[in-house]
């Protein structure tokens, strides 16, 4: 809750930043619903893509940091998820969760390139997100009593959450196979989209 406010009271804050254009018209024109399908199903790919490049390249990189003495304080830049790990504090988890952190910086500005976001807003935006929703978490604690301990050490369930999910890890397994498969014996123009529907 403490995030959705937060992140409310940003909008309204930025919304005089904010210029209102007309929209323009998408260039690919689909001629049929198969094309719409295959089109929005190609961009999905490629968002997905983007997104995990950089989940697991920061994934290695805090694997690097975490091991060093000093760079290992780091990680609470990078990637959040290595960063929630490491803290048991709500007010610093709630700081961080508003903040983000370089991985999903780099997830956001890869698929709205187009947009052109200001970093510099951007990245003080995300600082003031996560220093309000650390604000807000305290407030709310205090009016709401809330005294329930709600970190918990969960590695015995990660042996059932792997099992779950083994069958879905396979089927993910043989569509990139597939993928890969399907786009050698094609030209490539350096476009995922492009490439995936000729």
């Amino acid at each position: 809750m403490s995030h959705s406010v937060s992140s409310l009271i940003l909008g309204i804050l930025l919304k005089r930043f904010l210029k209102k254009e007309k929209s323009a018209k998408d260039t690919a024109k689909a001629e049929n619903i198969a094309d719409i399908f295959v089109l929005s199903a190609s961009e999905a790919s490629n968002a997905i893509l983007s997104i995990c490049s950089f989940v697991i390249f920061f994934s290695v990189i805090n694997g690097f940091l975490s091991k060093t003495k000093y760079l290992k304080y780091l990680c609470y830049v990078t990637e959040i998820t290595s960063a929630l790990n490491l803290t048991k504090n709500i007010y610093f988890t709630a700081f961080l969760l508003g903040f983000c952190g370089i991985s999903i910086w780099c997830q956001i500005i890869a698929v709205s390139k187009d947009v052109g976001i200001d970093f510099i807003k951007f990245f003080f935006s995300r600082l003031f997100c996560g220093g309000l929703s650390a604000i807000l978490i305290y407030i709310f604690l205090k009016i709401f009593k809330i005294s329930t301990d709600v970190f918990s050490n969960n590695v015995s369930f990660v042996g059932e959450a792997v099992k779950e999910r083994l069958s879905v890890s396979v089927a993910l397994g043989i569509m990139a196979v597939l993928l890969i498969i399907s786009l050698e014996g094609k030209k490539r123009g350096g476009n995922l989209r492009y490439d995936l529907l000729k």
